[in-house]
């Protein structure tokens, strides 16, 4: 009975301490940080012509892009950076069909894991919203039940609700802070943005997730 315990636990570690297949983040060097720049600089170049043009377009976003400026945040965007919890390090996200999963390494008294969550993104049919849900949180090839996700989070997430209330520095979030619970069911975010240059306003049309890319048909309103 020890024996199958103890097989049972090893097994349990392991799990834990899995690496998906698909978390590659980018290291910072210097090829990085000018391959980031040159990417963020195209992007932001691409969607802000085409917003004065007027006319719905898409803009294609590649998840090898996407962990380059991740990993680069802390220059391309210092204030963005800060946002962040520290406990989030060595950040990659993947697309695959219909979904985009993104992990982080976390470590605590020695131990190490990489934590990984998918989510669906889904445009409302009334294009009114944005729908986000959260399908799936991993340990390592460990699936994260919803108790257990709430016990963890929602007191996080209700400091931070609190946090950006007051409107203090630092706070992760900005404005209203759905509990677990709704984010598993789905919540649903108003399709209404404003891109910072020219203060241009525009909507989703639809969100198109692939292996390694995602393409978003964007909407000058």
């Amino acid at each position: 009975m020890l024996w199958v315990v103890s097989s049972a636990m090893l097994v349990f570690c392991l799990a834990l301490e899995c690496k998906p297949s698909w978390y590659r983040p980018a290291v910072m060097d210097d090829t990085v940080l000018r391959r980031a720049k040159v990417e963020s600089a195209e992007l932001v170049e691409f969607i802000g012509t085409h917003l004065v043009v007027g006319d719905p377009f898409d803009a294609v976003l590649t998840q090898a892009s996407i962990n380059d400026m991740a990993a680069a945040l802390s220059v391309l965007s210092p204030e963005a950076a800060e946002r962040i919890p520290r406990e989030i390090v060595q950040f990659a996200a993947a697309f695959e069909a219909g979904s985009l999963r993104f992990g982080f390494l976390a470590e605590r008294g020695g131990w190490r894991a990489i934590v990984n969550v998918e989510v669906g993104l889904e445009v409302a049919e009334s294009s009114d919203d944005i729908i986000v849900t959260l399908r799936d949180v991993r340990i390592g090839a460990v699936s994260v039940p919803r108790w257990a996700l709430r016990r963890v989070l929602d007191e996080r997430l209700r400091t931070e609700a609190a946090r950006s209330t007051r409107g203090e520095e630092g706070s992760i979030f900005r404005g209203r802070v759905e509990p677990v619970e709704a984010w598993t069911d789905g919540v649903r975010v108003p399709n209404r943005f404003t891109w910072p240059n020219g203060r241009r306003p525009f909507r989703i049309e639809r969100v198109t997730m692939e292996c390694g890319e995602a393409r978003v048909r964007i909407r000058p309103l």
